[in-house]
């Protein structure tokens, strides 16, 4: 089976809810996208969010590289949202991180976090970004 989007987000979510301190900040609060405004205002934080910003593969289909942005959401500020995202960090930085059907891929801060007030949802974040490399 390709690794896709889907098995790619499933592998980093399920990756991040395995690390007991992560999970206790933000229960199952791990995300594959942002909210609509709608939702925004109700949605419970802490909690993450994993956008794919942008990736390929080689021509085989044998690898596949993607660029995941990571964001950490808080509503108490931007030290508890970078508290996290230094949980975070430390969960995928150079590690491998598995998926369904034995596809594994290596994750590697490509980009440090940058930190924010998001208007929309009225709550602190940093956002880095990941490249994650595997098989296919």
């Amino acid at each position: 089976m390709a690794n896709n989007t889907k098995t790619l987000k499933l592998a980093m979510r399920q990756h991040l809810l395995a690390v007991a301190a992560i999970q206790s900040k933000v229960g199952t609060r791990v995300f594959g996208h942002h909210f609509t405004e709608d939702e925004a205002g109700t949605v419970e934080h802490p909690l993450v969010i994993l956008e794919l910003n942008n990736g390929g593969s080689d021509y085989n289909r044998v690898w596949s590289s993607s660029l995941v942005d990571v964001y950490t959401y808080s509503k108490e500020g931007d030290t508890e949202a970078a508290e996290l995202y230094d949980l975070v960090y430390d969960a995928l930085q150079a590690g491998c991180v598995g998926a369904p059907q034995g596809i594994h891929f290596l994750a590697v801060e490509t980009e440090r976090p940058i930190e924010g007030l998001n208007p929309k949802t009225r709550a602190w974040f940093c956002r880095g970004t990941f490249r994650l490399t595997g098989a296919t």
